[in-house]
């Protein structure tokens, strides 16, 4: 991550502004005309950009670990991250989405550790390639239903979709405390008990890669 500095131009603008209407009103004629709309700008600069201070934006870089399949792993995660967060937008504002936020928070977390420490990408490659294409089905699918469904059919889904988003963001919260201690999880076992419920609700599509089929 870096930050950029965007420079506002209004402060600049108003200036000119009061300028131009110093000139058509007063004329810049003399010395001390132009001295004194060199004194206005000079007051006027400092209470003007308070109001339109300049701007500072959070920047991803290209990730250069060193190692073509971490890096092209960081940018894969990043990708099925800024896509969640645009699938959120259409989703429901409730406990579920709260998960989510979670998790994205948490894979952020994971992507930085992996941006400094290249050869866990092994340990972290079915978080990133599994967990979170995952995570942006469950949310899809929240977006797509009908807003106060009450069919025996749609609260199951909804449930069983709230059941496996706390699942994952547990698995995050599990990894990164493992990470913090020097260890990994091995998680290949709950990911297909989670995969075969979501399956079996039509909420995962069946032809999806698993963890096992990762290359």
């Amino acid at each position: 991550m870096k930050t950029k500095r965007i420079l506002s131009g209004a402060p600049f603008l108003f200036c000119g502004v009061l300028v131009l209407a110093y000139a058509l009103i007063v004329g810049l004629h003399t010395t001390l005309s132009y001295v004194g709309t060199g004194v206005l700008v000079f007051l006027a600069y400092a209470p003007i950009r308070r109001y339109f201070p300049d701007r500072f934006m959070v920047m991803e870089v290209t990730p250069n670990t060193g190692n073509i399949s971490c890096d092209q792993l960081i940018l894969e995660a990043r990708e099925q991250l800024e896509r969640i967060y645009g699938a959120r937008q259409r989703a429901p504002r409730d406990e579920a989405d709260q998960q989510v936020g979670r998790i994205e928070a948490l894979a952020r977390q994971m992507l930085a550790v992996l941006a400094k420490q290249p050869e866990l990408q092994s340990q972290l490659r079915t978080f990133l390639r599994y967990y979170l294409p995952t995570t942006l089905k469950l949310v899809e699918a929240r977006a797509h239903f009908p807003q106060g469904e009450e069919s025996e059919t749609a609260q199951r889904a909804h449930k069983r979709i709230e059941e496996a988003l706390t699942a994952v963001c547990t698995a995050f919260e599990k990894q990164i405390s493992a990470l913090e201690q020097v260890r990994y999880l091995n998680v290949e076992a709950e990911i297909e008990v989670l995969r075969d419920l979501l399956e079996a609700d039509g909420l995962l599509d069946a032809s999806a890669a698993s963890p096992g089929q990762e290359g």
